[in-house]
């Protein structure tokens, strides 16, 4: 078997030997992920501001990421671009004349929206 190549990096916190590919732990789920020494290099440098060691305490592996953002509304947010697009239609309709043809399209709008967001109130966008 091959000995591994071993890369000598200068970080802010120190000098560190580090073989060629290595091995890190998410601190989300624990799970090793395996980095190519100079790709972990660039990271380290561009994100963790050369601290070798602050990236081995904060590190979250990409796919963990969205377990760690906390969000203020309860409903998803790729729903909220259909919200909004509704409240948008219903706000633009509701400014036209009255015929028949713009009041059934309020109306399923207006179903459309209760349906889907219950607690919310369509004239919520014309506020």
């Amino acid at each position: 078997m091959r000995e591994k190549k071993i890369i000598t990096v200068t970080f802010n916190d120190g000098v560190q030997e580090l073989p060629s590919s290595i091995k890190i732990k998410c601190n989300v789920t624990g799970q090793a992920k395996g980095f190519y020494t100079p790709y972990l290099v660039r990271l380290i440098k561009r994100k963790y501001d050369n601290n070798y060691q602050y990236f081995i305490d904060n590190y979250v592996s990409k796919g963990n990421k969205k377990d760690l953002i906390k969000t203020d509304s309860e409903e998803p947010p790729d729903l909220s671009l259909y919200k909004t697009t509704l409240q948008m239609e219903y706000a633009y309709l509701s400014a036209r004349p009255r015929t028949s043809q713009n009041r059934n399209k309020m109306s399923f709008i207006k179903e459309k929206f209760g349906n889907r967001f219950p607690e919310n109130d369509i004239n919520e966008y014309s506020k």
